[in-house]
Parts: C-alpha cells; sequence; structure tokens
C-alpha cells in the first residue's frame, strides 16, 4: 500500500498594516518549517491546518471532493486516479487502468461514479465503492482526407456532470486536417459534447468555439452549460436542447476555468491573462474584475453560499476572495509549483488543491 507523507501546517499568522506579511508554520516528522507570504487586507489571526498527500508520479491534474464530502479524488498525468480520506490523509484507492494521462475527473451527484477523461479521447466510468471500471467511451471525431473519411480520437481536457446526473459534458479538441497535432499545429477545432450518462450515448456535438475547449461546467439548475476556450470566449447552451445562448467575450487570453455561483447568478471566469471575471448569468455583462494572480488561473471555486470564491493559479498560490466586494481575503502558499485544481468540501470549511508538484494539499480554515 502507498502511504503519503503528511506534513501538518499548525497555525497561519497574517498582519496587515504597512509592512503586510504572512507567517506560515508547518510542522513535520523531524522538522519545522517557517514561511513568508503577502499577507491581506485586514489585521487577522488564521489557523489553517494542512495535510500534504504524496503518492503520485506526475502533475495532478484535478481534485475534486466527493459529494458527501468523506472522500476526495485525485488525477494525474501518471495516468492514475487516486481515492484518499481528507480527515487523515491516507490512501484508500489507486485506479491505475488508464491508457493515457488523465486530465479531469467529476463525481457523480450520489457518489457512486466517478467518471475521468484522459488525453487520448477516452471516458472512463468507475465504481467509488469497488474501484472497478464499469465503461469506457471514445470521444471520436471525423475529418476527411485524400482517402476519404476518417475518424479520431479528439484530446480531452475536461468533464462535468449534470446536477441531476443524468447528463455528462466533455470539453476538448480535434484536428480538423489530417496533419495537424498537437506539438506542429495545423488546424484544430474545439469541440463539446453532451452524453446520456446511464446509457453511455452521444447526445449531441457542440462546435462553436474555434480551439480548444479547456473547462465545462453545468449551472445549479442543470438547464445551461457553459464552456471555456482557448479562443477567449464563453458560450452558453441550453443542455435540453443543444441550442446556443450567448457568447461572453472579454478575456485577453485563454479562458481555463468556469464556475457557477450556488444561487446561478454568477459565473466566475479564471484565464491565461492571469484575472478572474465575474459575469452576471442573466444578461451576459461584466460585473467585475480580479486581479492578483501573477500568472494563468488555472481554477475557481465558490463557497456553499457564494460569499467566497477560491482560485488556484500558475504561479503556485492559491487565493480567496469575498465575491461581493472583490477584495482579496487571503493568499496560500506551499505548493511547489502551479496550481492545477481546487475544489471546496461540500461543508465548504476545507479546500483541496492540486499542483504540478505531484501532490495534493487539503487546507483546514478554522
Amino acid at each position: 500500500m502507498d502511504i503519503p507523507v503528511i506534513y501538518k501546517k499548525i497555525f497561519t499568522l497574517k498582519k496587515l498594516l504597512s509592512n503586510k506579511y504572512s507567517i506560515s508554520v508547518w510542522v513535520g516528522i523531524t522538522f519545522i518549517v517557517v514561511s513568508a507570504t503577502i499577507g491581506t487586507s485586514q489585521i487577522s489571526v488564521d489557523f489553517v491546518s494542512e495535510l500534504v498527500l504524496e503518492g503520485h508520479t506526475g502533475t495532478v491534474t484535478s481534485v475534486v471532493f466527493s459529494p458527501d464530502g468523506e472522500m476526495l479524488a485525485s488525477g494525474s498525468n501518471d495516468k492514475t486516479v487516486r481515492f484518499w480520506d481528507p480527515k487523515t490523509g491516507q490512501l484508500i484507492r489507486t485506479l491505475s487502468d488508464h491508457k493515457d494521462e488523465v486530465k479531469s475527473i467529476a463525481f457523480s451527484p450520489n457518489g457512486r461514479i466517478l467518471v475521468s477523461v484522459t488525453w487520448n479521447g477516452f471516458i472512463n466510468f468507475w465504481n467509488v465503492e469497488t474501484g472497478e471500471l464499469i465503461r469506457t467511451l471514445e470521444h471520436k471525431v471525423s475529418y476527411r482526407t485524400v482517402y476519404g473519411l476518417s475518424t479520431k480520437n479528439s484530446i480531452l481536457w475536461s468533464v462535468a456532470i449534470s446536477p441531476d446526473g443524468k447528463t455528462l459534458a466533455t470539453g476538448g479538441q480535434y484536428r480538423k486536417s489530417p496533419t495537424a497535432s498537437i506539438w506542429n499545429g495545423g488546424t484544430w477545432s474545439g469541440t463539446v459534447r453532451l452524453w446520456n450518462m446511464h446509457k453511455g450515448e452521444s447526445l449531441r456535438n457542440l462546435e462553436w468555439h474555434t480551439d480548444a475547449v479547456y473547462t465545462v461546467t453545468f449551472s445549479p439548475d442543470g438547464k445551461t452549460l457553459a464552456s471555456g476556450s482557448a479562443d477567449r470566449t464563453i458560450e452558453f447552451c441550453s443542455v435540453q436542447t443543444g441550442e446556443w445562448q450567448k457568447t461572453l467575450s472579454g478575456h485577453t487570453d485563454s479562458v481555463l476555468s468556469l464556475a457557477f455561483s450556488p444561487d446561478g447568478k454568477i459565473l466566475a471566469s479564471g484565464s491565461a491573462d492571469t484575472t478572474i471575471k465575474f459575469w452576471d448569468v442573466e444578461t451576459g455583462n461584466l460585473l467585475k474584475t480580479l486581479e492578483g494572480h501573477k500568472d494563468s488561473v488555472l481554477s475557481v471555486c465558490f463557497s456553499k453560499y457564494g460569499r467566497t470564491l477560491v482560485s488556484g493559479s500558475r504561479d503556485g498560490t492559491i487565493k480567496i476572495w469575498d465575491v461581493q466586494t472583490g477584495e482579496l481575503l487571503k493568499t496560500l502558499s506551499g505548493h511547489d509549483g502551479s496550481v492545477t485544481e481546487v475544489d471546496f468540501s461540500p461543508d465548504r470549511r476545507t479546500i483541496a488543491s492540486s499542483s504540478v508538484d505531484k501532490t495534493v494539499r487539503i487546507w483546514h480554515i478554522q
């Protein structure tokens, strides 16, 4: 059995005056580490305990809590998904039957199924309790060659499951010419596909984006799907009919992450332009732009009541924001590299983060 290396951060002390600072203290088995980071906008003393989970041998691309909060899943470029106990940090199970790098994972609403998507266009359905592979789907697309019509799997970057558990959405890219490759360029296009979650059938393919689709997410009522792309736009469509609804434009680089507020009124978007934007879902109007990260924003997630937003960035930090004011409340540091995804636990008292440093970190905010 793989045993994770566990360190615990026993407290974080922050002071915000003319000389802003933050001091964090970790206790390990044989050492104590004190680190300093930039502080926030008010005088505060925060106690944040942290678990560091080690075991993956490649970049951890995705992390998500189970709906009941009793389990944490992480997907990695090492071609595995790992289940962890978020309270103790102990490894529960490893799913190692993937054929390629795992790019995104999602739990079904009842927590019984985990879906993982891989770089080579495969969608895998797993029994959470047993670790059994239930079904594998291929996201195939067709293109024309001099020899006629051919098919090839698309590259998949993102997966989401509707709140009612009936529909699956995948986002990725495919080549529009037979000579294109991810390395030498060529003609590529973005693709979003909706699937019947129970039957494994493709429902419809949506091709409004002109470049890779890096993120897909369902609205809380399950009626709308939003997708973000390297073409710098966000598209809305009806889940029931697949009809296009609106396009949001404003980012100056790839849209890498999306999240709806719990009430469905706000959409948050994180971008390679280093900003986070809040959008009015009904009108499509830009409400606010948050600036603070020094590199691409790879992940965004709302708290339970939508009062705060957590973001993870290629700058290696996690930031917590006040949604109403846009004020930066906290900065969490510790990862040695890009923070690829962040997720709140169902009770919103715990944050999980994944990173290119091959670790998962669990932050208990008290």
